[in-house]
């Protein structure tokens, strides 16, 4: 049953934000993805259960950020209550790791087949969506930030799918190669080129950081591959989000750090509850930002959220999560928190439990 469901999970990944419910309450949202991911839970909690010994710097992480919200003070409005359904949902995606390694490894090529077939799926989608329907723009009406001329697929926005793009690359440039495979890395490549997404094209950069030179012809290929992408057929200046020199974003991004260090700097020891971000607002805090005034930097997001108590616990977690990895798993998760400095990609529902397969599968079913 549950490898039923996981294998569901993987198939339905490409149709990002497609599957989100209609609920009937403002201001609460959910995915199908989300009750999927319950049930998993749900299934395989005598298992997690026996399980967490052996997981204990995972369930340290969540517990902090659960504490957190626990002894936040209370305003008891609407926005404290989204906050901690937003804290189940992130550690019901968190717990996911747990069964998704167990059975990962015992189907190690079902789910590499599965996998496969999510990440065609999800090229075609974004290019589909590029050369079919490249004005967003009035999406904005729903809460989506406009963007033109840019390649944001299912996900509905360029940032974030540019993350899992670069994520399925790096894992299929270290399996074996074949016309068909380099096909579907061209594709990859064009599909992240075309998000213009610049901080995850700067983070391409890391397999080479941590390369094994071995494997060396398959990141040049890589690379120069990129670059003529990048360079000669990229289009330009399309629209401002297609300018490589545009400044807008990085201001945006810096006025946001800013005021998340001012909520830092007087909550710095507990935080104000994980994710409770909007139940605090001041004059500091943008109230016009999207995910109810939050920030885009994780790890601020966490400390001012979660406090210092939260970012140890996380920094215990990924350290002890980076000593269990292999060196392709090591570069899949550098990537992941590193993409988490320039948009809240450790906390994003539609990355978390993605990244969990492609890294449990770098594992090579061992």
């Amino acid at each position: 049953m549950t490898d039923k469901l996981l294998f569901l999970l993987l198939i339905l990944l490409p149709l990002g934000m497609w599957l989100r419910l209609p609920l009937p309450w403002q201001g609460v949202r959910a995915t199908l993805f989300d009750i999927l991911a319950l049930v998993i839970v749900a299934i395989n909690w005598k298992s997690i259960r026996h399980s967490l010994k052996s997981w204990q710097p995972l369930i340290i992480f969540l517990a902090a950020i659960s504490i957190s919200w626990i002894i936040a003070p209370k305003i008891f409005n609407r926005q404290q209550l989204f906050s901690g359904l937003y804290l189940m949902r992130t550690i019901i995606y968190y717990l996911l790791l747990i069964p998704i390694s167990k059975h990962v490894q015992h189907h190690y090529r079902d789910y590499r087949n599965y996998l496969l077939v999510a990440t065609i799926c999800l090229v075609a989608i974004g290019l589909g969506q590029y050369f079919i329907s490249a004005d967003f723009r009035s999406w904005q009406v729903l809460g989506w930030d406009p963007h033109l001329y840019r390649l944001v697929g299912s996900f509905y926005d360029p940032g974030f799918l540019a993350v899992l793009y670069l994520l399925f690359l790096v894992f299929w440039l270290h399996r074996p190669f074949s016309a068909k495979k380099i096909l579907l890395i061209i594709a990859l490549i064009s599909c992240l080129g075309l998000t213009y997404a610049r901080a995850s094209w700067l983070l391409a950069s890391v397999p080479i950081i941590l390369i094994n030179w071995r494997e060396w012809r398959r990141v040049m290929l890589f690379f120069v591959v990129g670059l003529l992408f990048l360079g000669i057929f990229l289009p330009r200046g399309l629209s401002e989000g297609t300018k490589l020199g545009r400044l807008a974003s990085i201001r945006g991004r810096w006025i946001n750090s800013q005021q998340a260090m001012g909520v830092i700097h007087s909550h710095w020891l507990f935080g104000v509850g994980y994710n409770n971000i909007a139940a605090f607002k001041t004059g500091k805090i943008n109230i016009n930002s999207h995910s109810l005034g939050g920030f885009e930097n994780s790890f601020l997001f966490l400390w001012a959220t979660a406090g210092i108590a939260g970012v140890l616990a996380a920094g215990y977690f990924f350290l002890w999560l980076w000593r269990q990895s292999n060196r392709q798993q090591k570069i899949l998760l550098a990537i992941f928190l590193l993409s988490g400095i320039f948009n809240n990609v450790v906390f994003y529902p539609l990355l978390i439990w993605p990244f969990w397969f492609i890294w449990a599968l770098a594992k090579g079913g061992k």
